[in-house]
C-alpha cells in the first residue's frame, strides 16, 4: 500500500454543449431512455445489503454495488457497523477487508497492492481515489450527493472507488484515478470501464458564484464551464457532476462507450437515496464499493 497526491491535470478540449435532462423512474430504479452518450445501463439487486444498483457495463467479475437508503454507512450511526458487515456480505468479503480512507475533497490516492505492506487503520490516510490489485480488498467511498465512480480494467482486473464532490470535481479526481491505475498497475485508459453513481443531479444543483469561479481558477476551459453550467430558475448556476466526471473520464482516455452514468438524483429521491442537500448534516451515507478481480487467462 502506498498513498500519493497528483497535482492538476491540464483540461482536455470543450465539446459540443446541449443535453436532455434525464427522467428517473424510481418506481422500478431504471433511468427511462433518453438521448445520452451513456446507455440506461444500471440494474436494480437485492443483496445482503438490500436494493444496490450495478452496472451492466463493467466486467461481470468486477464484484461492485452502489447502495441505496436500505443501508446507512454514516461514521457515528449507530447502523454503521451492521451496515457494513452487509455490505461486506454483498461484495463477497469480510467487513475488515474493506479499505476506505479519510475522504477530503481532493484528488490524493490511495494504493492497496496485493501482498504489499499491511493496509491502514480504517478512515486513517487522508485520499479521495482508491485503487487495488488485491482481490481479497474491496474499496469503498461514502457518499450523500458527492459523485462515485467505480473503474475496473477489462484486462488486468484492477479497480478503482473514486470520491468526487463539487471540490473533487474541480480538482479532476476521476483523472487522478485513471492516472493510478495506469501508473501503479499498467493499465491502458482504453481498456477500463467506468460507472458514475447515484448523486446530485444538474437540476437540484444549485451552487454559488465561487464555485464557479473555483472550476475555472483549477484551468477547466471555457467551453467546459459552459457544458457543465447552467442557470438556474432563480437566476443562479446550477452544476452538473455527471457530466463533468464523465467528460474528464474521457479526457482521460476512457472510450465513453465503456462509461454508464446512472444519472439518479440523490436529492430529488429521497424514498431511495440519501442526501446532504435534502437532509442536511444528518443524512445518511450511500456507498460504492469494488472489488479486484483475477482476469482469466
Amino acid at each position: 500500500m502506498a498513498v500519493a497526491g497528483s497535482g492538476s491535470r491540464a483540461p482536455g478540449a470543450g465539446r459540443a454543449s446541449g443535453r436532455r435532462r434525464p427522467v428517473f423512474d424510481p418506481s422500478s430504479l431504471k433511468i427511462l431512455a433518453v438521448s445520452s452518450p451513456w446507455l440506461p445501463s444500471f440494474e436494480l439487486c437485492h443483496l445482503a445489503c438490500g436494493r444496490a444498483l450495478r452496472c451492466r457495463e463493467l466486467p461481470q467479475a468486477a464484484s461492485h454495488l452502489f447502495t441505496t437508503r436500505d443501508v446507512d454507512a454514516r461514521p457515528g450511526s449507530p447502523e454503521a457497523a451492521a451496515a457494513w458487515e452487509r455490505i461486506a456480505a454483498a461484495i463477497g468479503t469480510s467487513s475488515s477487508r474493506i479499505l476506505r480512507a479519510h475522504q477530503v475533497h481532493g484528488r490524493a490516492v490511495l494504493i492497496a497492492r496485493l501482498n504489499g505492506v499491511p493496509y491502514p487503520a480504517r478512515g486513517s490516510v487522508d485520499a479521495d481515489v482508491l485503487v487495488s490489485d488485491d482481490p481479497s480488498v474491496a474499496l469503498a467511498v461514502r457518499v450523500a450527493d458527492c459523485v462515485p465512480v467505480l473503474i475496473a480494467d477489462a484486462r488486468l482486473g484492477v479497480v478503482a472507488a473514486i470520491h468526487a464532490g463539487w471540490r473533487g470535481t474541480a480538482a479532476r479526481a476521476a483523472c487522478a484515478g485513471v492516472e493510478a491505475l495506469a501508473g501503479a498497475f499498467g493499465s491502458r485508459p482504453g481498456d477500463l470501464h467506468a460507472a458514475i453513481g447515484p448523486s446530485i443531479g444538474p437540476a437540484a444543483y444549485e451552487v454559488g458564484e465561487e464555485v464557479r469561479a473555483a472550476f475555472d481558477a483549477a484551468g477547466h476551459g471555457r467551453l467546459s464551464l459552459a457544458r457543465w453550467f447552467s442557470t438556474g430558475p432563480r437566476g443562479r448556476p446550477h452544476l452538473d457532476v455527471w457530466q463533468a466526471n464523465a467528460d474528464q473520464l474521457t479526457d482521460a482516455g476512457v472510450p465513453a462507450a465503456r462509461i454508464a452514468c446512472a444519472r439518479a438524483c440523490t436529492a430529488s429521491h429521497p424514498e431511495w437515496f440519501f442526501s446532504h442537500r435534502g437532509q442536511g448534516a444528518h443524512a445518511g451515507r450511500l456507498v460504492a464499493a469494488i472489488r479486484a478481480f483475477r482476469p482469466a487467462g
